[in-house]
């Protein structure tokens, strides 16, 4: 149970429609509610956000794009941890950039955004989704090598993040998207998971998008 809007800082937007389609569902809700949360007080949307019972660990709520090329990145990486087989994905041609130098990001995952068992997504309807939304969107390939250098410290055991973006061929060339997150020792990590389209998505899976979000 959320009971601070400190656990939801960045991600409001999608603690309401969580709870939209929670109670949606009995008619307790009406859609109004989404744009008045759009122009609440902070106390309002704490309000708002109390029976949300998803909780979202505080992670980043801005993402630096920018500022370094992609060989300093690596060398960077390599100093902490060893990116043997995700050097691949860096060095490959499908590897995007930004010309954003800082965007709002945000941890969402399919039951946060009103997928439930019964209509998981697949990889593929996932990013049309977000791409779709005008709320959130992907990110490019950088994100994630930028997502491990500023990886925030948390007070919570573990923890995994997938970046949405689109694939690029990984150790193998089988198609990959980042991810990063901590072990239970604290230490960070950085490599590329597989997914084809076709992949379904777990239920709380985290993903890092980009956030198009207003506050």
């Amino acid at each position: 149970m959320i009971k601070s809007l400190k656990y939801v800082s960045g991600h409001e937007l999608a603690g309401v429609q969580t709870l939209i389609d929670k109670q949606l569902r009995t008619g307790e809700l009406p859609f109004e509610l989404l744009k008045f949360f759009a122009n609440a007080t902070p106390k309002e949307r704490e309000k708002m956000l109390w029976n949300v019972d998803w909780k979202v660990p505080k992670f980043l709520d801005h993402l630096t794009l920018q500022g370094k090329n992609l060989q300093e990145l690596i060398k960077e990486i390599e100093e902490t941890h060893d990116i043997t087989k995700e050097r691949d994905m860096m060095q490959g041609k499908k590897f995007t950039f930004s010309k954003e130098g800082r965007v709002k990001v945000a941890l969402v995952s399919p039951r946060m955004l009103g997928f439930h068992w019964g209509n998981l997504p697949s990889f593929s309807s996932w990013l049309y989704f977000l791409k779709d939304s005008h709320q959130y969107d992907i990110l490019p390939s950088i994100a994630g090598p930028q997502a491990y250098l500023q990886y925030p410290k948390l007070d919570i055991p573990e923890l995994r993040v997938y970046i949405a973006m689109e694939t690029i061929p990984g150790y193998g060339g089988d198609p990959c998207v980042f991810c990063v997150g901590h072990d239970r020792s604290g230490a960070k990590w950085i490599n590329g998971r597989w997914f084809n389209p076709n992949r379904q998505l777990g239920l709380d899976d985290l993903w890092l998008v980009k956030s198009l979000f207003i506050q």
